[in-house]
């Protein structure tokens, strides 16, 4: 109670940050609430019109041209996927097999152990349509060795 963070309250937000030549810092500002959330949904507005990002939303074109909204399919992001597997040899080979069939290219790639015989695996991809990475993961969660449906968020920039 007598740390600073901890008089964050309301719609503030704060963080703490420790750096090994600058001690402890602090960050505090507006997060969800009245103003904040309102200039976050003026500034995604102008973006689209704009036509700047927004890829999830499929808004491509000048808001002059008369927006409609793109098939989900046709979508373009990058893509973060997470799913639990069988720790064993050929399993990472097997997943990037499948990745490369649909022409999806992995980013970066991570996997984390959880025992002896399962890790965590995290991939990211380079931009590809939602069809294609929707295709994959139907393919991957059929997988022997895939102990969970994956998990897919996509990455904006």
């Amino acid at each position: 109670n007598s740390e600073m963070i901890a008089k964050v309250d309301g719609v503030m937000n704060g963080i703490s940050v420790i750096g090994d030549k600058v001690g402890e810092t602090m960050y505090y500002g507006p997060g969800a609430g009245g103003d904040a959330t309102a200039s976050a949904v003026v500034a995604n507005i102008i973006d689209i019109a704009r036509g700047k990002g927004a890829p999830m939303l499929g808004f491509k074109k000048p808001l002059e041209s008369g927006l409609t909204l793109a098939s989900i399919d046709s979508i373009e992001s990058k893509y973060y996927l997470r799913m639990k597997v069988e720790d064993r040899s050929g399993v990472l080979a097997k997943i990037a097999t499948v990745l490369s069939q649909d022409s999806i290219s992995i980013a970066s790639m991570l996997q984390k152990p959880l025992n002896d015989d399962t890790a965590t695996l995290l991939l990211s991809t380079h931009i590809c349509t939602e069809k294609q990475i929707q295709n994959a993961i139907k393919t991957i969660e059929g997988l022997d060795f895939i102990l969970s449906k994956p998990s897919m968020i996509r990455i904006e920039e």
